[in-house]
């Protein structure tokens, strides 16, 4: 029990850090646009000691999604510390829309003011799937995915597919809720958080960089956990020791 409770805290650690460290830093702001109001400002200055992003994010936002607009307010970001990457924003509802701070791309939406009850005329989970897999993103190949959950929850139809290096999970996934009126409910997206064309790698591959770290380190028990980004390099997060209870990253990258 120790053991999967162990995993599953790095897993939940390397999901924060995945798309990299950002290292803590003090940059001079030059607000120079007029528009700023003073919770603009008080943003940008949190935003630019832990991230040099271009990205021009404001207070009060909009966000279109699924052909509706939501007016939506800056709430908080993921984490307190360095492994800040991504900020979310809020409104009234209970609605939430999670932007990576380094790209402004949104990769999460929690869209609880859709979701319904299930009634005689609610959609079945089949028609929920096709729903799914139409706005998969368009860059990626869904074959190359494995459908890890399709079931019936509380808030509609969730749908989990996740990519994977022979046995080893990788970072890359893509999963959404349908409600049962088709509405979109839940929306998570990292498929672009490695760029696989830009890769050669196998399960075998793995194992070899992981024998090789071992061998070097002498390290008798090891094994690897998770494909991730990790101070801007593809790792693989291993645990190793007798109980395997210590971690480390081992590069992937040739």
């Amino acid at each position: 029990m120790k053991k999967k409770i162990f995993i599953i805290i790095s897993i939940l650690i390397v999901m924060c850090l995945c798309a990299g460290v950002v290292v803590a830093k003090t940059i001079n702001l030059n607000f120079s646009q007029k528009d700023l109001t003073e919770q603009d400002k008080e943003l940008k200055t949190k935003i630019a000691e832990i991230s040099d992003t271009r990205v021009d994010f404001r207070h009060n936002k909009q966000e279109t999604f699924e052909n509706q607009t939501y007016d939506i307010s800056f709430k908080k970001f993921n984490s307190e510390n360095s492994e800040i990457r991504e900020i979310i924003y809020a409104n009234d509802f209970g609605d939430e829309f999670k932007y990576e701070v380094e790209t402004g791309k949104l990769c999460e939406a929690r869209i609880i003011s859709k979701v319904v009850e299930k009634n005689e005329n609610s959609i079945d989970i089949e028609t929920a799937h096709k729903i799914a897999v139409e706005r998969f993103p368009k860059k990626s190949d869904i074959s190359q995915y494995t459908q890890i959950a399709s079931k019936e929850m509380e808030k509609g139809y969730f749908f989990w597919y996740k990519r994977y290096i022979g046995k080893y999970e990788t970072v890359d996934g893509f999963s959404m809720t349908v409600g049962y009126d088709g509405a979109i409910v839940t929306y998570h997206d990292t498929t672009d958080s490695i760029d696989w064309d830009k890769l050669d790698i196998d399960e075998k591959y793995i194992d070899t960089k992981m024998q090789e770290f071992a061998t070097q380190k002498g390290i008798t028990k090891i094994k690897g956990d998770y494909v991730c980004m990790y101070q801007g390099k593809v790792c693989i997060l291993c645990s190793y020791g007798d109980e395997y209870t210590s971690v480390t990253y081992v590069s992937l990258e040739k």
